[in-house]
């Protein structure tokens, strides 16, 4: 059997975020990907009407069905309800030697808020907690207000891996940053190839790509690169908001 990875994450009918876009990238990856739906969402590719949060209960019941016969070594966490829905899911994880990617989806690409407040009280139990985190500048700014993204990133390094999209170098250029635990310097990751089209759930496509790989054993800076340079090609696979995989290299 190939191995195994998880998304905990909303339900998209479109197929762009969510447990059906992770299920599409895992599958590229060659993978076999497990899902459990943390909400049902009403939206297309580019509009959103709402949101159904599924329970804790019904969320654990979907866990406890896999974890009894399977062992997951990396999963990723996209939206869920609220701080205290994620941390039973980081608790659970945590006692079952699941490594965590947290994907913090605190609003859409299409302007649609999920979350309004964030609870500064348990994001530090929860960064304890997680393998890394993969926030775009907006929502690294939710997470953490009215503090510049170094000031952060030396915050957050105390707990867990961080890396963030979206930031611009010196020379305007768009990198992404990583620091990771414990350590005292940023490595940066420029972007080679800037893409012509914008999609839906490309940060979906983002931190599902590197919890595959983590999965296929690469390094979390190996991940980096290699999701970021599979990015750009599914960014500009098509026009429209929803990207292909048909012509995406494969990774083993």
């Amino acid at each position: 059997m190939r191995p195994i990875v998880l998304s905990i994450a909303g339900f998209d009918s479109s197929g762009g975020a969510g447990i059906t876009a992770d299920t599409k990238v895992f599958e590229w990856l060659n993978l076999t990907g497990f899902t459990v739906c943390t909400a049902i969402t009403y939206q297309r590719d580019d509009y959103i009407e709402g949101v159904d949060y599924l329970s804790w209960d019904k969320i654990k019941r979907q866990l406890d069905v896999i974890y009894t016969k399977y062992q997951i070594r990396f999963c990723k966490i996209g939206l869920v309800e609220n701080m205290e829905v994620l941390e039973k899911l980081v608790f659970y994880l945590n006692k079952n030697q699941t490594r965590i990617i947290w994907d913090p989806i605190l609003s859409s690409s299409t302007g649609f808020m999920f979350h309004q407040e964030i609870s500064h009280r348990q994001l530090t139990g929860i960064l304890s907690n997680v393998f890394l985190i993969t926030p775009n500048t907006g929502e690294l700014q939710q997470l953490f207000p009215g503090r510049e993204t170094e000031e952060t990133l030396e915050q957050t390094a105390k707990y867990c891996n961080t890396v963030v999209t979206g930031i611009r170098d010196e020379n305007d250029s768009p990198i992404d940053i990583l620091r990771k635990r414990q350590a005292l310097q940023n490595e940066h990751f420029p972007t080679l190839q800037v893409a012509k089209y914008e999609k839906h759930g490309s940060g979906c496509f983002y931190s599902s790509c590197i919890t595959g790989l983590l999965t296929l054993n690469h390094t979390l800076s190996s991940a980096i690169v290699k999701t970021k340079a599979s990015i750009s090609h599914f960014l500009d696979s098509d026009p429209s908001l929803l990207g292909r995989f048909d012509q995406l290299l494969k990774y083993e």
